[in-house]
């Protein structure tokens, strides 16, 4: 709690009501905005991942849907999505040749589920067997960093990149005319691709659901929704996936919800924060955290199987020596992340470490077991070091299921583990945030297969979930 003389940069709502300071970046508090993060999607080993968007505006939308792979996250394939007012578009990332087979990513998919809204490239391209995950874009040297497969599984990113006429969203012909060489859009000027094109508006919403048909799972989440991203439009053509990104946040301003106390009194209060040297610390200032934790089981009774998965969006701004999304390297600045992908002179991913404590049902801390085969699978000393986009931890003895880069083996089977996460950014107005900028879940599985109904039948009872990790944010003013 801060005393209300001493609120600098915070926009006080008094009781509980809502101050407007509209132009800033916000998590959205109805789960629609104007970008869309879906920390996690799989392929492979019989699972394919679903995504549904939804337009919830009365305006037409021009949206960007990309995939990033989960080591640094470079674009692995990206389609323009064009929705009617409240229109929907479903899609797919399946792997035709792993389904039913071991995982190996190389021939992963985005296709069209069932689903007739305009894209560019066009519906017949996206369907049927649809659009391969590229690794054009891994032009980095990763050098002794042990990876996961790239293209096998990653993240979402979902922008809005403005509003058009709903009449011409509906004439798919007439947007592929557009994208064509001589067609409006397709001329290759910033000016010429936002013809016809309004600042973003909002209202688009999402949902994913990872399934596995072999095991009969099926684990729904909502996406992460940013409001209030932009103040202009950014339509760009689909390919290397490099625009829109998180970076183009505009105003380079954030904003968050914090609690005050004011006499006998505590205010909700909003507090404002401004990052013109590096503007993708207003995404990073909304997901700052010092801790995120999780329950977990790993029954043997109920055959469960618990993965966290914790996503870093901004990551790659911050730590990708080339800067891939930057104008320049140089433009390059590393807070609240300490190493580089890879790491460069100087740098050690012992720098990189994240504690980890685990407490058991019954209230006890107990340690973590390493692995004898550590190479991907390190946890040395309560500690895993977590350098990449996306990491997948896994609460069992092998480093066999899933394709995780970090297993985490434990001696309870059900307990909570808590992730402690440090690092700082600091706004223009003097505005500390404390921890990482990280999003994620946990999944859930009881795979209670092969129940022995008798009379030589055998059933699958499997059932799962996926519940967010709770998080502890700290901010702090120099002058209190």
């Amino acid at each position: 709690m801060h005393r209300a003389s001493a609120i600098q940069g915070l926009c006080v709502l008094l009781g509980l009501l809502l101050c407007q300071s509209a132009g800033a970046v916000r998590l959205s508090i109805d789960n629609s905005g104007e970008v869309l993060l879906f920390p996690l999607f799989l392929t492979g080993d019989g699972f394919q991942t679903v995504f549904e968007i939804r337009n919830r505006d009365s305006q037409g939308k021009a949206l960007r849907f990309v995939t990033k792979d989960p080591v640094n996250g470079r674009p692995t394939q990206s389609i323009n999505v064009y929705l009617k007012p409240n229109d929907s578009w479903s899609g797919a990332l399946f792997d035709p040749e792993t389904e039913t087979t071991t995982l190996t990513g190389a021939t992963a998919r985005l296709r069209r589920w069932t689903d007739d809204s305009c894209t560019f490239p066009t519906a017949d391209t996206v369907s049927a067997d649809g659009l391969p995950l590229s690794d054009q874009e891994f032009t980095e040297d990763l050098g002794d960093l042990i990876v996961p497969t790239r293209l096998a599984f990653g993240f979402v990113e979902v922008y809005e990149m403005g509003t058009l006429d709903p009449a011409l969203v509906s004439d798919c012909d007439a947007i592929a005319q557009r994208w064509d060489s001589n067609g409006v859009w397709g001329s290759g000027s910033d000016e010429a691709r936002n013809a016809d094109i309004g600042e973003p508006t909002g209202g688009i919403e999402g949902y994913a659901v990872i399934i596995n048909t072999e095991s009969g799972r099926a684990h729904q989440y909502e996406a992460l929704a940013l409001a209030d991203f932009r103040d202009a439009p950014l339509h760009t053509a689909p390919g290397s996936g490099r625009r829109p990104n998180l970076s183009d946040v505009q105003p380079a301003e954030s904003r968050i919800l914090e609690t005050v106390e004011f006499g006998n009194r505590t205010l909700l209060v909003e507090r404002v924060s401004t990052w013109s040297a590096s503007p993708v610390n207003a995404i990073d200032a909304l997901l700052m955290t010092v801790s995120a934790r999780t329950d977990y089981s790993t029954s043997s009774q109920l055959r469960a199987v618990a993965l966290t998965v914790l996503t870093f969006p901004t990551r790659p701004y911050h730590s990708d020596h080339q800067g891939y999304y930057l104008d320049s390297p140089d433009d390059r600045s590393m807070a609240p992340f300490r190493v580089s992908v890879p790491p460069q002179a100087g740098e050690s991913l012992q720098d990189n470490k994240i504690a980890v404590t685990a407490i058991n049902r019954k209230g006890e801390s107990f340690e973590l077991a390493p692995f004898s085969n550590a190479t991907n699978c390190d946890l040395i000393n309560g500690t895993v070091s977590l350098v990449f986009m996306t990491s997948i931890i896994g609460f069992d003895y092998t480093c066999e299921y899933y394709r995780a880069e970090f297993r985490v083996a434990t001696n309870a089977q059900e307990g909570e583990v808590k992730y402690s996460l440090q690092g700082e950014i600091q706004s223009d107005e003097g505005h500390v945030y404390k921890g990482l900028p990280v999003y994620g879940f946990v999944i859930q599985s009881l795979l209670n297969a092969n129940i022995d109904l008798g009379g030589g039948q055998i059933g699958i009872a499997n059932y799962g979930w996926i519940r967010a990790l709770k998080s502890e944010r700290v901010v702090t003013d120099p002058d209190r």
